[in-house]
């Protein structure tokens, strides 16, 4: 559905969901045009298709145990206190061999966990930039014939404009 409304602010937060007042609509300095798409109507889409998470993701063990020991070095006296076997306020080769286990186990929980969980199905727009993105509501055939319409009204405007600018210059040099 499309919505127009306009209002005299920039942007309004406050009344984006409003048709706007009568004021408004007799003059309003901004004009704002919201287009949503609803539950439940068809959806034409040509973009790229991706799922990401569940079993199809594949998971990079190595880079996630290295963000988890990252997040772990920031709170030294928590690491001390959870893995400073002897207590001398340092981690010797040992106990750093500990927090690299902890760490590599922690995440292999927790992509076990996704592992299970349904996959997000996401359309986004195509990484190259000569691939069509696209979302409508309308069938492909109503589409198709917008589209050829507004095709042929810029190459008739193309050769109106071009007769006319040749029409001109021939005059100018008689």
């Amino acid at each position: 559905t499309k919505k127009v409304w306009y209002e005299f602010s920039y942007p309004s937060q406050r009344n984006s969901y409003k048709s706007g007042s009568f004021l408004g609509r007799l003059g309003g300095r901004y004009r704002y045009t919201e287009e949503r798409m609803h539950p439940g109507e068809s959806l034409y889409a040509i973009g790229m298709f991706m799922s990401v998470g569940g079993g199809a993701e594949s998971f990079n063990t190595d880079a996630e145990v290295r963000e988890v020991l990252a997040l772990w070095k920031k709170n030294r006296t928590g690491l001390l206190k959870h893995f400073d076997a002897n207590g001398d306020g340092e981690l010797d080769v040992q106990e750093w061999e500990a927090v690299r286990k902890a760490a590599y186990e922690r995440v292999r929980r927790e992509q076990s966990k996704r592992s299970v969980e349904p996959p997000t199905h996401l359309m986004k727009k195509p990484q190259y930039d000569n691939r069509p993105y696209l979302l409508s509501v309308y069938p492909q055939y109503e589409l198709i014939k917008r589209y050829k319409l507004k095709a042929g009204g810029c190459l008739a405007g193309f050769f109106v404009a071009g007769s006319a600018a040749v029409w001109m210059a021939t005059l100018r040099l008689i």
